[in-house]
């Protein structure tokens, strides 16, 4: 029943333990936060999910790590996709990929880009890792890892005795100047003692492509990486720029240059967009093999080294490896891992993606479990999502909000995405998450891949959901922001108190376009009594969009650039955070005390915060960026957050999305009392009382059932500021002003009911 519009009396509800998130003022003003790791059970199709809250994965890079010091070796997953750091401890289950997620071991790591790989150069037991260098060199940079005084590790930037530069240097004769060892972002080198004289060397390709070169360490120090360069073609091979072709069998390595020049086919002499390399002992003849992946195929060549150790010749190929089984066939630009990913004391393999744009982002980490031994592999398929199903993974762009979807009490929720990657493009959906856990110990069930079937609406990237009220009805509407920019609305004809049921969908919403990846938000941020929309999109500035309809009809202007609206809105700009012309920002408002504040979610991975919303809102003003933004542990790129009381102690847990399509949940020193615009939350009918008249003259009337006893009644202005606290049931309005007002009725045993009247 819309008590707005009936002038009769009408009901309220009572209810046990709501959090009343449109109008508590909270208590103090919001400082620097501290969020921590936090994990609630998730069950999906395949059951319990051990790495729930890992964050999903596009573009992971493994390596092995002892973490807790246990003698199992753990795994470490840097993705490419949004350039992030996740920890898995070994469950020490032997013949099983078993892991459990552990994100409190980032700490320490150093912010990395392209790609890593961790290995102990200088066997004190610790490993060190290898990065790409971001400092403008195409090349690699080195950290050696150490403990802590609390036993952590950590990292300290390598620095190289030859140049005294952060990056690696060879020679190309013992007496030559030194040059920087050329990588990029799009080749994964290979780390390995390619001549088993007990340091370690690196293969990769050099800066005309084509040719694997071994850069040779011949530091008689361990604590230093001091190269020569090996051979200039090692393996004798040449791979071609824009195709998977091998060229084998060369005279010798001296004229690899010379047969590539002389090629009839030009077309194999342009600079390779990117490789990645694999090195093992695939035949047992102590020499090392390699397998291939090159950026334009979805599958990976093994070459056969023939030749010895140190002068290494490739003279046979297998371009389906392995033949012999279920070939590898992820996205173009696959990449494999040998290490023993099962706990069985034999080395696997694992394949998945290099590229992080556009690939097989939930079927790409093949296990091939080795069948054989070190010696004499035999690799046999045994998943296609050996990391990925115990995980939650929606694709890619997860964006997390909270709602009671069916009144029973407890928070859902309800995961925008940009969907699956197949054939046919992407196919964004919602996710429904329903708590199926309590009010104290919350847990959440997958129940619809699809809610609402709206992936039949629209081929674009991505739905970001966000909640309230846009009609005045006392229940929350649902607005979808949508890849191509523009908006999907569903009212929710459930009513009040009652469990979502929502109208069809109108696509292209208003009318209104931000270009693309538009993200709403829901909020009366002029204070004038209606709701408004924030829309954030893709170039990363918002868009305040006001209400010039009325509190039961939201209308708008069109045009973005009309004096009604803003698309400058704080002079926010979250391309300052990314270095390019992308900023993609989602915008979530809190109420704190009197006054609104913003948190930022930005395509950079950062969420920053920012103060002074209320007072600038025209087109010239700006919000004040706060220095202490959000320190929450970096999860990816493309960022969005949702905010709840999930376990009732008071604070907040934070759940945030990403682009590589997963969920990360923290717990947060927040307090509930925090007012999140989005997430109106409201419960089923417990009981039922009744509020008269309304419209309210001079007095409004509350009666409450036999069963409960009223405390106190508290109104509130559509400002959220309480203007009147009462224990009479019987409560003197005159001193208000005419407008609409909010109700909280509290009983003795607890119990407390929300509506609202208005006042002539």
């Amino acid at each position: 029943m819309n008590i707005t519009k009936k002038m009769k009396k009408s009901h309220i509800q009572i209810i046990k333990g709501l959090f009343f998130s449109i109008l508590i003022p909270a208590s103090t003003v919001m400082s620097a936060q501290v969020f921590s790791p936090d994990y609630f059970n998730v069950t999906g199709s395949d059951g319990l999910m051990s790495n729930a809250w890992a964050g999903g994965m596009t573009a992971p890079q493994f390596s092995e790590i002892d973490l807790n010091g246990d003698a199992y070796m753990d795994l470490y997953h840097f993705d490419k996709d949004g350039a992030v750091h996740v920890f898995y401890l070994n469950d020490g289950n032997a013949g099983e990929v078993s892991y459990t997620y552990a994100p409190e071991y980032i700490k320490n790591f150093p912010i990395c880009e392209g790609w890593v790989n961790l290995k102990d150069f200088n066997g004190d037991g610790l490993v060190d890792l290898f990065t790409f260098d971001t400092n403008g060199i195409s090349g690699i940079r080195a950290f050696k890892g150490a403990l802590n005084s609390e036993g952590e590790l950590y990292f300290i930037p390598y620095v190289n005795p030859v140049s005294e530069t952060s990056y690696l240097v060879f020679k190309q004769t013992p007496n030559s100047s030194a040059l920087n060892i050329y990588a990029t972002e799009e080749d994964f080198p290979a780390f390995i003692d390619v001549d088993k004289d007990g340091d370690l060397d690196i293969l990769n390709f050099g800066s005309g492509g084509t040719y694997v070169r071994w850069y040779r360490n011949i530091s008689s120090n361990p604590e230093d990486l001091i190269y020569l360069l090996g051979d200039y073609c090692w393996g004798g091979f040449g791979e071609g720029s824009l195709s998977q072709e091998v060229f084998m069998n060369l005279e010798d390595s001296l004229n690899c240059v010379d047969f590539f020049v002389d090629n009839e086919n030009p077309s194999q002499h342009v600079i390779h967009p990117g490789s990645t390399i694999c090195v093992f002992d695939e035949d047992g003849d102590e020499d090392y093999d390699i397998l291939l992946g090159d950026v334009t195929n979805k599958n990976l060549v093994f070459l056969r080294n023939n030749d010895g150790i140190e002068n290494a010749w490739m003279t046979e190929d297998d371009i389906t490896y392995p033949s012999y089984d279920v070939p590898i066939f992820i996205s173009e630009f696959p990449i494999a891992f040998y290490q023993d990913f099962d706990n069985d004391g034999s080395k696997d393999l694992m394949a998945t993606n290099f590229n992080d744009n556009g690939v097989e982002n939930y079927n790409m980490t093949w296990f091939y479990k080795n069948m054989g031994s070190d010696d004499d592999p035999l690799f046999e398929l045994q998943s296609v999502n050996a990391l990925t199903r115990g995980m939650m993974d929606f694709g890619s762009l997860s964006s997390p909000v909270f709602f009671d979807y069916n009144a029973d009490g407890l928070m859902d929720i309800l995961v925008g995405t940009g969907g699956y990657k197949d054939e046919q493009g992407y196919n964004p959906s919602l996710i429904l998450l329903e708590n199926t856990g309590t009010t104290t110990d919350p847990s959440f069930s997958i129940v619809d891949y699809d809610y609402l079937n709206l992936s039949n609406f629209t081929g674009e990237k991505n739905f970001k959901p966000c909640f309230g009220d846009l009609d005045n009805d006392l229940d929350n509407d649902l607005l979808i922001g949508v890849g191509d920019g523009t908006l999907i609305y569903l009212e929710n004809e459930g009513g009040a108190g009652n469990a979502f049921l929502f109208g069809s969908p109108l696509v292209e919403w208003k009318g209104l376009d931000v270009g693309q990846n538009c993200s709403p938000f829901i909020i009366d941020l002029d204070r004038d009594g209606d709701q408004d929309l924030v829309l954030g999109e893709r170039f990363g500035n918002l868009n305040f969009i006001k209400n010039i309809g009325s509190p039961e009809i939201f209308e708008c202007d069109i045009d973005l650039a009309s004096p009604n609206n803003s698309t400058n809105l704080g002079g926010v700009d979250a391309t300052e955070f990314t270095g390019g012309v992308e900023g993609n920002s989602t915008p979530l408002f809190l109420e704190i005390e009197d006054h609104y504040e913003l948190i930022l979610g930005t395509q950079s991975g950062k969420f920053f915060r920012y103060t002074d919303v209320d007072q600038n809102l025209d087109e010239e003003s700006e919000f004040t960026l706060v220095s202490d933004s959000l320190a929450i542990v970096h999860t990816g790129s493309h960022i969005s957050m949702a905010l709840a009381d999930l376990n009732g102690n008071g604070e907040l847990e934070c759940v945030v999305g990403n682009n590589r399509g997963g969920l990360s949940l923290y717990g947060s020193d927040l307090a509930k009392e925090y007012i999140f615009l989005d997430q109106k939350e409201v419960e089923r009918n417990e009981i039922l009382a009744t509020i008269y008249p309304n419209p309210v003259t001079n007095k409004v009337y509350i009666s409450l059932d036999n069963k409960h006893i009223l405390e106190n009644v508290k109104i509130y202005d559509s400002s959220g500021r309480l203007v009147l606290i009462s224990s009479d049931s019987n409560v003197d309005c005159t001193s208000l002003k005419a407008g609409i007002y909010f109700v909280e009725v509290s009983s003795a045993k607890g119990f407390k009911g929300f509506s609202r009247f208005v006042k002539q």
